[in-house]
């Protein structure tokens, strides 16, 4: 081989060590150790936004909407169709009108952000509940 192509060989080899190095430094992954916490708060919300649905619960919506504005990633919805996500607004929504004229109620919903903070990992990320040969569960997947 003659030293030209070599050459451009190393170029091209060190030009895609250092794109590599700069792409993986730009995306922010949770550790394990935060995605083992966001697992457990996805299935706690979720849990408590089907059981404040199916037993029309203001309270268990809204506790469900509290612990969902804090994770850090979207969550989707598994008794939906599959490009729906738990949005805390529409799930505040619901509880305010279950609500009625508790009072209470109605000053702790409007207390509630209806938007999740700035998400401050990779946006394509997110919660799927996936369903295998003998179970099912949440996974943290970068496929949406």
């Amino acid at each position: 081989m003659s030293t030209r192509i070599l050459s451009l060989i190393a170029g091209a080899v060190a030009f895609l060590a250092m794109a590599g190095t700069g792409y993986t430094q730009d995306q922010t992954y949770p550790s394990v150790t935060e995605l083992a916490d966001m697992q457990a708060k996805v299935k706690v919300a979720s849990g408590l936004v089907a059981l404040g649905r199916a037993e029309q619960d203001p309270m268990m919506l809204l506790v469900a909407a509290k612990i969902l504005s804090d994770v850090d990633a979207q969550v989707r919805d598994p008794g939906a169709d599959a490009s729906a996500a738990l949005d805390v607004a529409t799930i505040l929504g619901e509880a305010k009108g279950l609500a009625g004229g508790n009072q209470y109620l109605l000053d702790q919903i409007a207390a509630m952000p209806m938007e999740r903070a700035e998400r401050g990992r990779h946006r394509y990320c997110g919660w799927d509940y996936t369903c295998g040969t003998f179970e099912c569960g949440w996974v943290y997947s970068c496929a949406w």
